[in-house]
Parts: C-alpha cells; structure tokens; sequence
C-alpha cells in the first residue's frame, strides 16, 4: 500500500508529472521522491548521461542520474520490430524536463548541452529521445523570441509565410488547464503554458491583439520532433465557442514548433478526433516554425 493515498486521477497525474520514477510513491512521500530528482541532478555530468544509446548491456546504466531521470526502452529495428540487444534512453517526462532546465539556476544548461544536442537532433532515432527536452527549451525560445516578429511557414500555402506579431506578451502563466477561465477573462499579455502534470491537448497558448490592442483571435503552439504530429485542440474546445461568439468569421493560429532539421519536410497535420477534421480545419490555420540549436540552447540559458 501507498504511504499517501491518491486517487485514479491523482494517480494519472503523478505519471504524467514523473513517468516511471512514479513508482517510488508507493515506498516514499512525494518530498521524497523530488529529493531522489535532486539528488540525480547533482550527479548530473552531461547531456548524455539522460540519452543512453547503444546495444552494451546494463553496464551502461551505472549513473543514477539514468534511473531517476531517463526511461530506457528497447530500440526498433528498421522494420519496426523490437530490437531487445539495443537500446535508447531519454527524459522521461517534461516536469522532469523542466527541472533540468531549472536546476541550480540553469547551471546544467551549459555549451556542452549545444553540442550534444545537434548530436541527438541530427538523427531520427536519437531525435525521438529529445521530445521533452525540446519542449522544455522551446518554450523559453518562444517567450523570448515574441518581443520581436516571428515568421512562420503556412502549412496549406507551403511557399507562403506570415509574421506574428506578439511582443504585447510580458509574462509566462503556468496554468491549469481543468481550471481555464472563460475567453472574455484571458490576459493579453500572458504566455499560457499548462502544468506538465495535467493533459491540455496543446503545449501553450497566448492571444493576438488588433491595433487597438483588444483579443482578436488565439495562437497556439505544439513542440514536436516528429515529422508527423497528430493536431489536438483539447481544453481549447471551450474557449472556441466562446471566442465564435465574438468573433465568429477569424480563424485560430495552430503553429508547430520544430527543430530547424525537420522544418522543410514537415507538412499539413491531421486532427485527432473522430469527425474533427473538417470541423477544425474550418476554424485553424497551420503553421510551422523551426528553431536552430544555437538559438534554441541561447534562449533556454
């Protein structure tokens, strides 16, 4: 039995916010269980350490830093199969994530972290490991990269850009996305970012502002390392019909977040719901943005 009850959803939530280190709440009080993190992130040496690759057996998980942080799954082979004699490890969720981001004052967020980064960014497999690394770092890029335009590729007119023009945001807002207010109640000028232990749909959020600076439609972002990236609008679904009421012929802003490598290929995303599709490609425009490792990693310092 747990030393703290949880219920199903509590539970949900706590892998969610630890992934597999989750478990130890069934030995240990969640003080604890953040004392373990620390404890890892101390011995952190570099970024390789949370991204173990290879084929070399358990001699290659003697860092504690692995089994705190990183989850460390089989490898497929080129047909897809499990290949049980390799292996690939990486963060295993984005609080973790952030905590590494957040850790000593950004101490570990070093030139190390840039290079090895293009490292696990330049190949397909190792490039799927990053996904809550990338997240992470992509959401400082983006708060700091709004002060100035930001140009994005449309994903139905692929030769076509647009600029954004965002530099009225001045805060970042973590918030919960069982609790979003109403659309009338939205703060302009606030980054929207969900808490990592409650499932959103979408990794942030902020408004659009005409010249008059009034809300005129949402922007959304999604941090992906996949070239393929299912659209899911999730808590949003509420904030749509009250946004259609006021404004009922403007479309939403639904843009990809990538690294600089896959930008070119990336394309038009489906939607996830049964019947969604037509219904939201009548409400959201797509768009892509790709983000290069040196101003990714100079923004996450």
């Amino acid at each position: 039995m747990a030393i703290e009850k949880r219920s199903l959803d509590q539970w949900r939530a706590a892998f969610r916010k630890y992934g597999g280190s989750a478990r130890h709440l069934l030995a240990n009080t969640e003080c604890k269980v953040e004392d373990l993190i620390d404890a890892a992130l101390c011995n952190y040496e570099d970024i390789r350490s949370l991204f173990p690759f290879g084929g070399h057996g358990a001699g290659d998980f003697e860092n504690d830093t692995c089994y705190a942080l990183t989850m460390i799954n089989p490898r497929l082979d080129k047909n897809h199969r499990i290949d049980r004699a390799c292996f690939q490890g990486g963060i295993i969720s984005q609080y973790l994530a952030q905590k590494v981001f957040e850790f000593n004052e950004g101490a570990l967020i070093d030139d190390r972290m840039t290079t090895d980064y293009r490292w696990l960014v330049s190949d397909k497999e190792r490039r799927s490991a990053t996904a809550h690394l990338f997240e992470g770092a992509g959401h400082r890029y983006m708060f700091k990269a709004l002060s100035l335009p930001v140009r994005v590729r449309s994903l139905s007119s692929p030769n076509s850009q647009i600029a954004l023009d965002l530099s009225h945001i001045e805060r970042i807002n973590i918030f919960d996305p069982q609790a979003l207010g109403s659309y009338d109640r939205l703060d302009a000028s606030h980054y929207y970012q969900p808490r990592p232990e409650i499932a959103a749909g979408i990794d942030s959020f902020v408004l659009e502002v005409d010249a008059n600076g009034t809300p005129s439609t949402v922007v959304m972002f999604q941090f992906t390392v996949s070239t393929t990236q299912p659209s899911k609008v999730g808590v949003m679904s509420k904030l749509w019909v009250e946004h259609a009421r006021a404004r009922p012929m403007v479309k939403w802003k639904f843009v990809f977040v990538v690294p600089q490598e896959i930008e070119r290929e990336f394309a038009l995303q489906r939607w996830t719901s049964v019947g969604a599709q037509t219904v939201w490609d009548s409400r959201v425009e797509q768009y892509v943005l790709g983000v290069g490792a040196d101003a990714l990693w100079e923004a996450a310092r």
